[in-house]
């Protein structure tokens, strides 16, 4: 970046009175304070992501059906997540969106607002990514979901955070006993992680404010900078936004089933079979009883109708500027020259007659 010099030399104006005087010695002080500014920009232009007044999020969003996904990597996300960590200025959360929670968006009011209401929202499914992808028309440069971030991944590599920044975790939820077997293969993988708690409340009696106020005292006392809550959509994340005013902990996110799976009490599919999208026909084949409704009935319909409805408006927005093309008025044919000069002239003529 080239260094800003100071204001050039200017002709010395006296002012006529004192209220002059003031004015002018004013501009020329909010002139030093733009130049000082300027010199303290970073090079290339301000940066993104913390700054001194608070949290700013990112700009860069990407709508799938009813809900608006940050376009984040993993990397990128985790570091957001630190970031807010950092502020303590208010709760906040995180939700982690894939194609079922696309499904209950469509009829959960209140599963709507934790989304509208989250900070920051990562694209947790293969199918989302696709439907970003369908929904892009030209010029290539328009925003889309580059990856995937899986709210499983990113329960490992918040590990890895809490390990190098001292990050503290609390893990809430899950099925019993998930959530400590979970905790020990965090600091298994990652020497050095905070886990500040655990707790894994009784189903029959998590609905009662007696219970409420147990999580919410347990919580309160470990001072956990992230909570993460495995309580399964859209559950955890109307739980959320409900109670996290009371819990006073900088960022919740909903995890799922993370728990679970990182304790290798539910086997998780192959990578290959993450990276192409067919994770759900693993879970389907390990719990059909439960999942073959969900998947089959509420989710392959919704797909289907959200593709559809991207093609077609892309298809629109392909077709409308060579619609335009051809609407398009034809030009006058040009005047001659002599002819056009004259009725320039008696234009004149007239405008200057009736002057």
């Amino acid at each position: 970046m080239p260094s800003v010099e100071g204001p050039p030399a200017a002709v010395e104006i006296r002012p006529r009175s004192i209220s002059e005087g003031v004015l002018l010695r004013a501009l020329e002080e909010e002139e030093e304070d733009i130049v000082a500014l300027l010199r303290a920009a970073p090079e290339g232009g301000p940066s993104r992501g913390a700054a001194p007044g608070g949290y700013v999020r990112t700009t860069r969003r990407v709508r799938v059906g009813r809900a608006e996904f940050d376009a984040v990597t993993m990397p990128e996300a985790v570091e957001r997540i630190a970031e807010m960590a950092a502020l303590r200025d208010r709760p906040r959360h995180v939700c982690t969106g894939n194609l079922d929670h696309l499904a209950v968006l469509e009829r959960d009011p209140r599963f709507a607002e934790a989304y509208g209401d989250a900070d920051l929202v990562l694209a947790d499914g293969m199918p989302v990514i696709w439907l970003s992808r369908m929904g892009t028309a030209r010029p290539p440069a328009s925003p889309t979901l580059s990856e995937r971030v899986a709210g499983s991944d990113l329960f490992w590599e918040l590990g890895r955070a809490s390990a190098e920044r001292g990050l503290r975790l609390f893990l809430l939820g899950g099925m019993p006993g998930a959530a400590d077997r979970a905790a020990e293969a965090l600091a298994a993988r990652h020497p050095g992680v905070v886990v500040c708690g655990t707790y894994c409340p009784p189903h029959e009696e998590f609905a009662t404010e007696e219970e409420q106020a147990r999580i919410a005292g347990r919580v309160r006392a470990a001072r956990p900078d992230v909570l993460l809550v495995g309580l399964g959509a859209p559950k955890q994340e109307k739980w959320i936004l409900e109670r996290k005013a009371a819990l006073c902990v900088p960022v919740c996110i909903g995890v799922g089933g993370s728990f679970e799976m990182a304790a290798g009490m539910v086997r998780r599919a192959p990578l290959w079979m993450q990276r192409s999208g067919l994770e759900w026909s693993y879970r389907l084949v390990q719990d059909p009883a439960r999942l073959w409704r969900r998947y089959l009935c509420r989710d392959l319909p919704v797909f289907v109708s959200l593709a559809t409805k991207t093609a077609l408006s892309r298809a629109r927005r392909t077709d409308a500027p060579a619609s335009a093309a051809v609407s398009a008025p034809t030009p006058p044919p040009s005047e001659p020259p002599g002819k056009g000069q004259q009725h320039q002239g008696a234009s004149a003529r007239i405008t200057a007659d009736g002057a």
